[in-house]
């Protein structure tokens, strides 16, 4: 271990501060928009089960960008990962939103309907695997919303829903280094 790190917590103190919230976008701007469209469009193949191409580079660039960024902004380990995992969510987000104006879908009003989900709900969501009371609630709230909740519009929805939910606890979990 870093003699300096060592010393410095023998003395009560943090060798990095706490991670500037407003330094979030950091990553995201480091790999740019072509990795981040990349990284979004493969996710989005993946998800719907289509062929899709290898991400390795892409994904190298999100690591080395968040290293980067951690030097930079003097970030933790923690917070460069929370914020390469948030890049990584947005882009997906991203693709997300774009396969529902695709569909016929305002992404706005996706949003609206997740914003309608109860906390369990979010948390359902999220989890591995998705617990069926929250889909269902999903479903229904879609259903209140007159959004579809068969087909392929449906899976778009309940991806973009899981992807807004990350991407706002990787936003919280940055914010909390």
């Amino acid at each position: 271990m870093n003699r300096l790190i060592i010393l410095l917590a023998a003395l009560g103190a943090s060798p990095l501060r706490a991670a500037e919230p407003s330094t979030l976008g950091c990553v995201g701007l480091t790999i740019g928009q072509a990795t981040m469209r990349a990284l979004g469009e493969n996710a989005l193949r993946r998800n719907d089960r289509e062929p899709a191409g290898p991400m390795e580079q892409e994904l190298d660039a999100l690591g080395a960008a968040a290293d980067g960024c951690r030097q930079q902004h003097g970030w933790s380990d923690e917070a460069a990962t929370a914020a390469a995992m948030w890049t990584l969510t947005s882009a997906r987000l991203d693709a997300a939103a774009a396969a529902l104006e695709r569909d016929g879908v305002s992404p706005m009003a996706a949003g609206e309907v997740v914003g309608r989900l109860s906390d369990w709900q979010r948390d359902g969501l999220v989890r591995e695997p998705i617990d069926a009371g929250a889909l269902d609630a999903l479903r229904q709230l879609a259903v209140e919303a007159r959004l579809p909740t068969q087909g392929i519009v449906a899976h778009h929805l309940v991806w973009f829903t899981v992807m807004l939910i990350k991407e706002d606890n990787e936003r919280a979990r940055f914010a909390a280094m």
